[in-house]
């Protein structure tokens, strides 16, 4: 077995001791609730969408929206991440953005907002709601955010990417003025979210225009990023409250940060999208990098950021590809777009938002495993997407809903 799934296995089978006991018994668990950024009516929000796959009979929608939660966003939605993300999820973190200007002038403005998203109940989602007081001010039309001016090699700063740390006390922000416009070089930077002077990761390398991965495993947590090279990429680590970032001395990617489409953390491992294949690095044992083929040309891929789910979501144009690992070279096809999509390690279902349907994946089917691989499409009218600079523009997540009383 690679390194790369052995790193993987091992959260997975403690991720199945939630859902069944040692008898093989299944044990209840609290619904699925999934917070998608959509704009119904054009105005750009958050809303809750429960799953309840568990028990609406057959062919009932599986997928509902929540009446009375949905939260507005001060701009659409470009990435979201959880405080806690292996716990309790007790808050939401939102990077929106409003959209780059006639003739690629710099956004107007971006935000991050962070909303509680602790046992909230389904019937009354009171406990759903915007800690206005946390909000952090990115960018402004009069140059007042906390990164206008900052920028070492750029005068349009253009957050696109974004994950926090495990409190919630820090977070690491990609800034690529390419997205907005401008022809000028990504910095990454990590962003104080009580106050403070934000710090750039890197000042003398050229940083790839590729999200970060926060490993919140560990105390103090970790930023994993990639910096270009000339035939390959490196990958560097900072740990949060130092001064300074380290290269880790043979972790390259073996491929140009030109010809890199994504990136994401899953564990110990780091998956990187390249033009025609999954490259998966494993940072705990430092060896080199494995391959596997995707889709060619695809824009994202999405992951399980605890390590508990190996599987590997790849999104392009028209279709996602469901990998059952990052090794896996003949990925099952769901002829479904999707602007985002998410993984549950825990109830195996990855979710993939599009205009106006949700699709549900199965991760337990297709691959290798002798079940047919059946997507499930449900269409949801709420569901009203903003554009973005590839077609519709949403984020998504899960969170667990408040454990129902017994009768």
């Amino acid at each position: 077995m690679s390194s790369v799934m052995t790193r993987l296995a091992a959260p997975l089978c403690a991720a199945l001791m939630l859902l069944s006991g040692c008898t093989g018994t299944s044990e209840p668990r609290p619904p699925t609730l999934l917070l998608v950024g959509a704009a119904p009516g054009g105005q750009p929000s958050l809303l809750l969408v429960e799953d309840v796959s568990a028990t609406a009979p057959r062919g009932e929608p599986r997928l509902e929206v929540v009446p009375g939660a949905s939260r507005p966003l001060l701009a659409p939605a470009v990435a979201l991440d959880f405080e806690d993300r292996a716990g309790d999820r007790d808050a939401a973190w939102v990077l929106v953005r409003t959209a780059a200007g006639p003739g690629g002038s710099p956004p107007a403005s971006s935000h991050l907002q962070r909303f509680t998203v602790a046992d909230v109940d389904p019937a009354d989602p009171i406990a759903f709601g915007e800690d206005a007081s946390a909000r952090v001010t990115l960018t402004e039309p009069g140059g007042t955010g906390v990164l206008d001016g900052l920028s070492l090699t750029s005068p349009t700063t253009c957050p696109v990417a974004m994950q926090v740390d495990r409190d919630g006390e820090t977070a690491v922000v990609l800034d690529d003025p390419s997205r907005c416009g401008s022809g000028d070089h990504a910095e990454l930077w990590l962003v104080p979210l009580a106050g403070g002077d934000p710090q750039a990761l890197e000042g003398t390398n050229d940083v790839a225009a590729l999200p970060s991965y926060l490993d919140q495993r560990d105390s103090p947590n970790s930023v994993y990023f990639l910096v270009d090279g000339i035939n390959s990429t490196h990958v560097y680590r900072q740990v949060i409250g130092d001064t300074g970032s380290e290269r880790l001395t043979g972790l390259d990617v073996p491929e140009p940060a030109s010809r890199l489409r994504s990136a994401a953390g899953s564990g110990d491992v780091l998956i990187v999208l390249g033009q025609e294949d999954l490259l998966s690095v494993d940072l705990a044992t430092v060896e080199a990098a494995e391959r596997a083929d995707t889709r060619v040309n695809a824009r994202e891929l999405v992951v399980d950021p605890t390590g508990i789910s190996p599987e590997v979501l790849v999104l392009d144009a028209s279709s996602v590809a469901f990998h059952s690992t990052p090794l896996d070279p003949s990925p099952d096809i769901a002829t479904r777009p999707a602007a985002a999509a998410t993984i549950d390690p825990v109830t195996r279902f990855g979710y993939a938002v599009d205009e106006g349907t949700l699709t549900i994946i199965d991760l337990l089917t297709g691959g290798d495993s002798d079940s047919t691989f059946r997507p499930h499409v449900e269409p949801l009218a709420d569901l009203e997407l903003p554009a973005g600079d590839d077609g519709p523009l949403s984020v998504v997540g899960w969170v667990r809903a408040i454990t129902p009383d017994a009768p």
